[in-house]
C-alpha cells in the first residue's frame, strides 16, 4: 500500500489542494494498521477534488479500506468501483492488486467467503509479480485465513506454512508473526496442540518488537483459546480482557463478529468454559484485570511473562527488540534519511517505484510512522547496518 511522493510544485496545479491531502491521508490509512481516522475526511477531499487523477485513484482504495475496516460495506464497494472505473480510464493497472485486495475483503466480511479466495489469489499473485512482496504475503494470510473459515484444513495449512517460508527468507518479522500465529492456530484447531502453541507463542515474542494492537489483539486471542484449552481459565479470561481492550483501542470492526464464524464459536467456548470455572463474578473481575493491560507490551507480557509482575498491570524490563526491518528496508529508510525520494531510491537501489512503494509502505506500518520525516528520525536513532 504505498506511500505517494509529492511533486514539486504540487500545490500549484488545478486541485492541487485534494490531491496533495489525498496523499497524507492515503499514507495513513494504509500504513497503520490501527489507524482510526475521520472518514469524513475522504467524503470532503473526494467532494472537493474530483479531477481523474492517479491520486484520486489511490485515496479512493485507500478511502475504501477505511470503510471496510468501519463496517460500512456499501460505501466501500462504491468506492472500489469508482476506483476500478478510473484505474482503467488512466490506463494504469498499478491500482489494480489493492482495488482487488479490497473487494477480496469486503465479500468476506459480507460472509462470501468462497468468493474472497480467488480474489486474493489474484491480488497476492499480481503482488509478487510486481516485486511486492510484503503486500502478496499479507493476502496468502487472508487466503490461510479464508481457508479455515471455509473448512479446507489442508489448504489453510499449505497457505500458511508457505507464509512462514515467505517471511522467513525475506526477514519479514511483522508478516512473519502473522504467518506463525495463522499457522499456529490451524495446527492447535485440527490437533496439534503441541506445535500450534509454539509457534503461537513465538508469533507473540516476535510482536513485543511492534506496537501493533491489531496483529496482537488476534494473536492474543489465539493464544487465550489455547490457555483455555489447557484449563487455565483465570489466566484465559485476564487474556480476553487485554485483547479486548486492544480490540477497543484499535476502533476497528470486529471482524469475527458474526457468530456463525469459526473464530466466533472458539471465541464462545472460551467464555463458556471460564464462566462455568470461575462463576459470573469471578469471570468479570478477571476479564477487568486482564482489561488494564492494555497496550500490546503489557498484554504481550501477560500472556508470557507469567513469572514477572504482569498481574500488576506495569511490563517487566525485556531485552532490547530486534530491528523490525528487513535488510532491504533497512537500506531505503538509510536513504529515506538522506532526503530521497522514492523515485530517486528505485534508481539507487536498481529497484521499480513501485517496489519502492511497497517497502515503504511495509516500513511505516511497523514504526508506526505516518510521514517519511519521522522515518529518518527513526533511522537517525536506530541505525543499523545496511549490507
Amino acid at each position: 500500500m504505498p506511500v505517494l511522493d509529492q511533486p514539486v510544485g504540487v500545490q500549484d496545479q488545478p486541485g492541487a489542494l485534494g490531491q496533495s491531502e489525498f496523499c497524507g491521508l492515503e499514507g495513513q490509512a494504509t500504513s497503520q494498521p490501527e489507524w482510526r481516522g475521520d472518514r469524513r475526511q475522504f467524503d470532503r477531499l473526494l467532494a472537493a477534488a474530483p479531477e481523474p487523477t492517479p491520486a484520486r485513484a489511490r485515496a479512493l482504495w485507500a478511502a475504501a479500506w477505511v470503510a471496510i475496516l468501519q463496517g460500512d460495506l456499501a460505501t466501500a464497494d462504491r468506492w472500489l468501483d469508482e476506483a476500478d472505473e478510473l484505474s482503467k480510464r488512466l490506463d494504469d493497472p498499478s491500482d489494480l492488486p489493492y482495488i482487488q485486495d479490497y473487494r477480496g475483503m469486503s465479500v468476506l466480511f459480507q460472509g462470501r467467503t468462497a468468493e474472497a479466495v480467488p480474489l486474493y489469489e489474484g491480488a497476492r499473485a499480481a503482488h509478487e509479480a510486481a516485486g511486492e512482496g510484503p503486500q502478496g504475503l499479507f493476502w496468502l494470510l487472508q487466503v490461510a485465513m479464508a481457508q479455515v473459515r471455509l473448512g479446507n484444513a489442508h489448504a489453510a495449512e499449505e497457505a500458511s506454512r508457505r507464509a512462514v517460508r515467505l517471511a522467513e527468507a525475506s526477514e519479514e518479522r511483522l508478516w512473519g508473526s502473522y504467518a506463525k500465529w495463522a499457522l499456529g492456530y490451524v495446527l492447535w484447531a485440527h490437533g496439534d496442540r503441541q506445535e500450534g502453541t509454539a509457534l503461537t507463542r513465538a508469533a507473540l515474542e516476535i510482536l513485543r518488537g511492534f506496537n501493533d494492537y491489531t496483529g496482537t489483539a488476534i494473536a492474543l486471542e489465539v493464544f487465550t483459546w489455547i490457555t483455555a484449552s489447557q484449563g487455565d481459565h483465570e489466566r484465559a479470561a485476564q487474556l480476553l480482557g487485554a485483547a479486548h481492550a486492544l480490540t477497543r483501542h484499535s476502533g476497528i470492526r470486529d471482524i469475527e463478529a458474526r457468530p456463525d464464524s469459526t473464530y466466533a464459536r472458539h471465541r464462545a467456548r472460551c467464555e463458556e468454559v471460564a464462566i462455568s470455572a470461575l462463576g459470573p463474578a469471578g469471570y468479570e473481575k478477571a476479564l477487568a484485570e486482564g482489561a488494564r493491560h492494555d497496550s500490546p507490551a503489557r498484554a504481550i507480557a501477560l500472556a508470557l511473562d507469567t513469572s514477572t509482575g504482569a498481574d500488576s498491570g506495569r511490563t517487566a524490563p525485556a531485552a532490547t527488540a530486534p530491528c523490525p526491518l528487513s535488510r532491504r528496508e533497512r537500506q531505503v529508510a538509510a536513504l529515506v534519511a538522506e532526503g530521497m525520494t522514492n523515485r530517486q531510491i528505485a534508481a539507487q537501489l536498481v529497484l521499480s517505484p513501485r517496489t519502492v512503494d511497497g517497502h515503504m509502505d511495509s516500513i511505516m506500518t511497523k514504526l508506526g510512522c505516518s510521514r517519511r520525516t519521522q522515518v529518518a528520525t527513526w533511522w537517525a536513532a536506530n541505525q543499523v547496518p545496511t549490507p
